[in-house]
């Protein structure tokens, strides 16, 4: 990659640019998605990636981030069915992880997980890398 095309990739917001990278790794998404009342209506949407392959990292890699998508979902749907809190416009959940980069010994993934109750908001961006040591 010359450096004007890395110049151009590093102004990309990096939304934009998981989006793009996405693209690369031909992967499965699998979305979980839930609305319910509680004492506000609540949505939850989380989505992570399946990667294609076989080998003992990407099977890893496919099970870390099944397991942990589900059980934020779950603890996550649990934790707002009993909430007192009373916000006037609901609130909105979204975690999506991403893959960036992998070779046959590295696998690095994107997260943003966006939480929004009423008219306030904030996403908290996460990354995670999952490596065979030589």
């Amino acid at each position: 990659m010359n450096l004007s095309k890395w110049g151009l990739l590093c102004l990309l917001p990096m939304p934009a640019c998981a989006e793009w990278v996405v693209d690369e790794f031909n992967c499965v998404r699998c979305y979980m998605e839930t609305s319910f009342e509680a004492k506000v209506p609540v949505s939850i949407s989380y989505s992570y990636p399946i990667l294609n392959g076989h080998s003992l990292l990407i099977e890893h890699v496919n099970h870390q981030l099944h397991s942990e998508a589900e059980n934020r979902f779950k603890t996550l749907q649990i934790s707002e069915s009993s909430s007192e809190e009373d916000w006037e416009d609901g609130c909105t959940f979204e975690f999506g992880l991403f893959p960036v980069y992998q070779t046959s010994h590295l696998v690095s993934i994107y997260g943003s997980d966006f939480q929004g109750r009423g008219c306030h908001g904030c996403t908290y961006y996460e990354g995670k890398k999952f490596l065979v040591e030589r």
